[in-house]
């Protein structure tokens, strides 16, 4: 009886050409056309890509050192023009400063030869005047009035400082002085001054930014308000003026000191510049 099994022998030829195929597909993994562009590749020196991308860092690093040269330049322009600039600014203030310094020194020299003229006017005026009393008060009255002449005398003083600087409250303003100077005209004040500052019934004092001007020059803190008249009677008087009411208000609300002090003997310069400024203002 003939048996059913298969018997298992090897077949030499199919197990040949399984083993060709395999070795076959192990030395051409890759796709034929990428062997052949590797083939090109080497053929030409292996230069391909890797010189493109050379080429393409060697143009970028022109073109970062040319922007960088272009920065350089525009700032060194700004620089300079900067510089010079400053120097010219230096230049036109220091000139600004020079030629108002050379202003105040003509001023000042103007300044003496006007109070030396006006000497001179007064003795005439006073030798042309001798056999006529009346006329000569009458003429001294108007010069004490436009506060053309100096006037010596017993009188009161008022000093006030500003505040802490950092409290705009605290400082010293136009409607102030305006008030105390009224105060004293209000007393019986014959002659008022403000910081060396002649001032009369046509006297403008006024803010002017940060600082008080009188008859449009300059004053600042401490305030020095002089007047000349009955002391005595003039301190009582202006205890009960609205004006000794608002510097009790000024110290006890807005930090602002004063002082108030009585005087045997003021002397409060005449301003000619200031008379003569009045009667130009005069309508």
């Amino acid at each position: 009886m003939r048996s059913s099994h298969r018997p298992t022998g090897h077949r030499p030829g199919r197990v040949d050409a399984s083993m060709d195929l395999i070795d076959q597909i192990t030395s051409t993994a890759l796709n034929p056309e990428y062997a052949r562009d590797a083939q090109r590749r080497a053929a030409a020196g292996g230069t391909g890509r890797t010189t493109s991308a050379r080429v393409s860092r060697g143009a970028g690093h022109v073109v970062t050192i040319l922007i960088c040269a272009f920065v350089g330049v525009v700032l060194a322009a700004a620089g300079i023009t900067t510089a010079n600039a400053a120097h010219e600014a230096s230049h036109e203030r220091q000139a600004l400063i020079d030629a108002i310094g050379a202003a105040e020194s003509r001023n000042a020299d103007q300044r003496g030869q006007l109070t030396q003229i006006r000497d001179d006017v007064a003795g005439l005026q006073r030798r042309a005047l001798a056999d006529q009393p009346e006329m000569l008060d009458r003429l001294n009255a108007l010069q004490l009035a436009v506060g053309d002449t100096n006037v010596r005398g017993p009188g009161m003083t008022i000093s006030l400082t500003d505040g802490p600087a950092d409290d705009e409250d605290a400082q010293v303003v136009d409607e102030d002085l305006r008030i105390i100077v009224n105060g004293l005209w209000q007393s019986g004040a014959e002659a008022v001054s403000i910081n060396g500052h002649r001032i009369t019934a046509r006297t403008a004092i006024h803010d002017a930014g940060s600082a008080i001007t009188v008859d449009y020059r300059s004053v600042s803190s401490p305030y020095t308000i002089e007047a000349i008249g009955d002391s005595h009677a003039m301190t009582g008087a202006f205890a009960s003026t609205p004006a000794s009411s608002w510097l009790a208000y000024l110290r006890d609300n807005h930090q602002i000191r004063y002082t108030t002090n009585i005087s045997s003997t003021l002397q409060l310069e005449g301003d000619p510049e200031g008379s003569a400024d009045q009667l130009q203002r005069r309508p």
